[in-house]
């Protein structure tokens, strides 16, 4: 049976949970959209994105506070790509049974947490139920001088933010039916540390949502040029997950449930205590440890279900 909710004075107490911006003119119900009166934008370029996630993502639901954090993680790491900060946030979720009271408190704890380290403000949304759940977030963000995917040139350095395989990790504990626990995927990280030194010197950027190997073929789409990747950072957990099925490690890389870091390009070298240097723009071509990806296909959608594409990426990486 579902729980009854008692929607407005819940909706009341979790918005009290949440960084209100000093901008925001209206009260919790008090018009039918976010008014807001910004003063603090000067000359920047204003950012704005939107994304939905669901179980299509492949999220663990078992604790509640790290699903708000990696949903707004993920969502705020789109202004990040761009060289901005975020200032505002909102989002429409739509919840199934799991969600009850308690499971929520500690999802609106985890969504403000991560919204404190970004220095943005929760400015209101939208709450539903249906059968099954998800979570669409609009952030809105500023960058004085904005981030492009497509300005990679050949010789520049590729960088990235944190060790590869968070998100395909937890992909792989939903599809084998593993308990949690047993290889704990840790929070995504939001890399606004990172903010500083990508404006500084970065030639292109966009961050790994699609994972490793995907975003690496859009920068090098839409910058017309190639890239060799090597000496990929992956994530402990994941190389132990790997091992233990028995799976090629570099699925941690080419399938397509990214952890939300930086991938960026910059003729620049920069301190590699900072961030990973996994290799170099190239003229053309795609290659990984060596070993040419050209033809390498990662996209989900292409298959029918998440078997089917699994078993297709075992099959490609086992190759490599």
């Amino acid at each position: 049976m579902t729980p009854t909710l008692n929607e407005e004075p819940l909706i009341e107490r979790l918005c009290r949970l949440m960084p209100r911006a000093p901008e925001q003119v209206n009260r919790v119900f008090e018009a039918d959209a976010e008014i807001l009166a910004p003063s603090r934008l000067g000359n920047a370029h204003l950012l704005f994105s939107t994304d939905e996630f669901s179980a299509e993502d492949c999220f663990l639901m078992q604790d509640a506070h790290a699903l708000g954090r990696n949903i707004a993680c993920a969502a705020l790491s789109d202004l990040l790509a761009c060289g901005g900060r975020p200032l505002y946030y909102a989002h429409s979720l739509t919840i199934d049974t799991r969600f009850d009271g308690a499971y929520l408190t500690r999802f609106y704890e985890g969504v403000a947490e991560m919204l404190a380290q970004a220095g943005a403000y929760f400015i209101g949304g939208d709450f539903g139920r249906a059968r099954d759940w998800r979570c669409a977030v609009s952030v809105i963000g500023y960058a004085e001088k904005p981030i492009l995917r497509s300005g990679a040139r050949a010789g520049d350095y590729l960088y990235i933010t944190g060790p590869v395989g968070a998100g395909n990790l937890q992909a792989a504990l939903a599809l084998h039916d593993l308990p949690e626990s047993s290889f704990s995927a840790p929070d995504f990280t939001l890399r606004i540390a990172a903010l500083p030194d990508i404006a500084a010197h970065a030639t292109s950027c966009i961050d790994t949502s699609d994972g490793l190997f995907n975003a690496a073929c859009a920068l090098a789409r839409l910058s017309d040029c190639g890239f060799a990747l090597e000496n990929i950072p992956y994530l402990p957990s994941g190389k132990a997950l790997a091992q233990r099925l028995g799976l090629p490690l570099s699925m941690l890389a080419f399938c397509e449930c990214g952890e939300y870091e930086l991938l960026f390009t910059s003729p620049a070298e920069l301190p590699c205590h900072n961030y990973h240097r996994i290799g170099r723009v190239t003229q053309s071509g795609r290659t990984f440890d060596g070993k040419d990806v050209a033809g390498f296909s990662a996209r989900a959608r292409a298959h029918a279900d998440r078997q089917s594409y699994f078993a297709e990426m075992r099959r490609q990486c086992a190759g490599l």
